[in-house]
């Protein structure tokens, strides 16, 4: 069986739509449980019947008891719910406080670290032991003649220009260039 690409995009674009709007749903059907649950320990842990609860959409309902009762359950769970909030607001607060503290540890170690290798007594310390020689100092200095000097010598020679542009592998410009510098008609 085949389905024409028109169909399948036309499926696939209200599907997917569909699809999201579905897991949206059940994602807060999840979400509405556990506060549900979370009420319900809150509660338990309160020693109040889960009963209390009293859902915004239904009639209240009748407890045979009368509104004092009620009110001082109601304040009752509130100053629970409350110090409940504290209490995580509190150990958060706790926890970033040790976060804190680790890392003003961490940045005062890293500080003494670089503050030693940045010492004196490390520079004398490494300045004390003898530096090994560079490559460049085993070169004589007079080996590598300068171009200018290579074109006074030629010019000396009595090379034309061109002689010397071609012996020197440089463009005629330079020589005239240095040949103007040096002095020389």
């Amino acid at each position: 069986m085949s389905v024409s690409p028109s169909v399948l995009l036309l499926s696939i674009a209200i599907g997917g739509p569909v699809l999201l709007l579905a897991l949206a749903v059940l994602y807060h059907a999840a979400l509405i449980a556990r506060q549900r649950a979370d009420l319900d320990l809150a509660l338990a842990e309160a020693g109040l019947p889960s009963e209390m609860l009293i859902q915004s959409t239904g009639p209240m309902p009748p407890t045979g008891r009368g509104d004092r009762d009620t009110e001082e359950e109601r304040d009752l769970l509130t100053e629970h719910v409350s110090s409940l909030v504290t209490r995580s607001a509190d150990a958060l607060a706790l926890r970033l406080e040790e976060a804190m503290a680790q890392m003003q540890e961490q940045l005062a170690h890293q500080r003494s670290s670089l503050e030693t290798l940045l010492s004196e007594p490390a520079r004398m310390a490494t300045a004390s032991v003898p530096m090994g020689r560079a490559a460049g100092e085993y070169v004589r200095n007079d080996a590598a003649p300068t171009m200018s000097s290579q074109i006074a010598r030629l010019i000396d020679e009595g090379l034309s220009d061109r002689a010397i542009a071609r012996e020197l592998r440089i463009g005629l410009e330079e020589v005239k260039i240095a040949r103007s510098r040096g002095g020389r008609p």
